[in-house]
């Protein structure tokens, strides 16, 4: 085997060495016996066999799971449009009743205000439903397992 060391141009200073095998069928062959065969199990050995009784179980966890999920998004819902509503209509009523303390006619900031809280309260609203739905789900996977 030799090695090739190029000499540096001006756009790279660093060396990049070529390597070149003589005798390449005179490489040892790689030994496939590097990893012991009974430590390594399929995923199908791990798993356990599912009874009928397990089976039946886990289809009913997986039932309610569902009606959680939908019952804490319907919640996280409604809240947050009543919430952003409620929100929305305080901030453009306080910022109408400001601008008419200064006379004037426009509220354009007011409307972006009121829509920005709406929206913020609305999502803020949704990732708590997030948050209680993934707990809900937690605790009816360990109850059901």
């Amino acid at each position: 085997m030799t090695v090739n060391f190029p000499a540096t141009t001006a756009a790279s200073s660093k060396y990049v060495p070529t390597v070149t095998v003589a005798n390449s069928n005179k490489l040892p062959a790689p030994k496939n016996e590097v990893i012991k065969a009974d430590t390594l199990e399929k995923a199908e050995d791990r798993q356990e066999k599912k009874t009928a009784v397990s089976k039946v179980s886990s289809f009913f966890g997986n039932v309610k799971k569902a009606f959680a999920t939908a019952g804490e998004y319907t919640k996280g819902f409604f809240k947050g449009i009543a919430g952003g509503a409620i929100a929305g209509s305080l901030i453009y009523t306080a910022t109408t009743i400001l601008k008419a303390i200064k006379k004037k006619a426009t509220n354009k900031a007011g409307k972006a205000l009121a829509v920005i809280a709406a929206v913020g309260t609305f999502a803020y609203n949704m990732y708590k439903a997030y948050l209680n739905s993934n707990e809900a789900k937690a605790n009816i996977d360990h109850r059901y397992r």
